[in-house]
């Protein structure tokens, strides 16, 4: 009977360096097989030795290239969170038959993608936690686009078609993944950079969106508000690019005139019809647009969301006014 771990032993000898195989591999086998002689007899105990004898084999061949730090690591994490959210892309299509809850993957994976990243320390700064964040992004949803034509071919579709919609998937991708940077990312010392604080804003603005949309101006029961997060978490997100587009300049411009806080969120709020006029590009049948508008009390629904969210992000971006010093007498 092979002793525990060595068949393990000898397939490292044959492919690693002997001087790896020595000084990493050879002691974590001889602690394996010293803590199962010395185990008792009973066998929960000894699973609980194989495991962690095993598990430290597997952590001493690959942790350096998960963690190490370098360019395989970052390579072989990137993959992997990208593909994983490719995966539960064309999970939530075949599965679900609602639009919005086809894309929360995506959203998903801005929460995780981030917490990986900050936990194998190869999305630290902003840039790096930017350049990662748009490389799962980009590996998402190029392989959603693929695998979606392949499975739904439009062979009458034009090559500039295709163009434009990846040209705007890239863009959302980009544009969330610097919101994501700029909020998970550590800064770094000197101050904040200068995109920092806006790109906080907008996170602030698309926060506003979720919870009014959600919950506002009817408290919903846990299964409705589930319902109705679906789309929020997309109107959120269409919300968020425009603003970065419109509310953003002309906010930024106006404070420099606008000294209160509570004018200038009346002016964001005032912006609110910018990201709901542009919705006429996606839904150019007005299916939309013909739900909202069949009752005032729908289209004040619809209204609220962007309203709030507007209002929220031109408080946050207004200037802080310095705190009057005491003199001492």
């Amino acid at each position: 009977m092979n002793a525990p771990g060595g068949r393990l032993y000898r397939i490292a000898r044959r492919f690693l360096d002997p001087v790896t195989v020595e000084a990493l591999i050879a002691p974590t086998v001889a602690d394996l097989q010293y803590e199962v002689r010395q185990a008792d007899t009973e066998g929960w105990r000894r699973l609980v030795v194989y495991l962690r004898g095993y598990g430290a084999l597997i952590r001493v061949l690959v942790g350096p290239c998960l963690f190490g730090g370098g360019p395989m690591s970052r390579s072989l994490v990137i993959a992997v969170l990208g593909l994983t959210g490719a995966a539960l892309l064309v999970w939530s299509e075949t599965g679900f038959r609602s639009g919005p809850a086809q894309v929360n993957p995506f959203f998903v994976m801005a929460i995780v993608a981030p917490i990986v990243l900050r936990a194998s320390g190869i999305g630290l700064h902003f840039r790096q936690m930017f350049a990662n964040c748009f490389a799962v992004g980009l590996i998402m949803g190029m392989s959603f686009y693929g695998w979606l034509n392949l499975r739904h071919p439009h062979p009458s579709m034009p090559l500039y078609g295709h163009l434009w919609r990846v040209a705007f998937l890239v863009a959302c991708v980009a544009f969330m993944s610097a919101i994501v940077a700029a909020v998970a990312s550590k800064t770094p010392g000197g101050g904040d950079p200068i995109y920092r604080r806006p790109l906080f804003c907008l996170a602030g603005g698309y926060a506003a969106f979720l919870i009014v949309a959600v919950g506002v101006p009817v408290v919903r029961s846990p299964s409705a508000a589930i319902h109705f997060l679906n789309g929020a978490f997309l109107l959120g997100l269409w919300f968020t690019a425009v603003a970065g587009v419109v509310h953003l300049p002309i906010l930024l411009a106006a404070r420099r005139g606008i000294k209160r806080r509570r004018w200038l969120a009346l002016l964001g709020a005032a912006l609110s019809p910018a990201p709901m006029a542009g919705l006429f590009l996606f839904f150019a049948d007005g299916r939309l647009w013909n739900y909202w508008l069949s009752s005032p009390v729908m289209l004040l629904q619809a209204a609220l969301p962007f309203a709030a969210a507007g209002a929220v992000l031109g408080w946050l971006l207004a200037k802080q006014q310095p705190k009057p010093e005491c003199v001492a007498l």
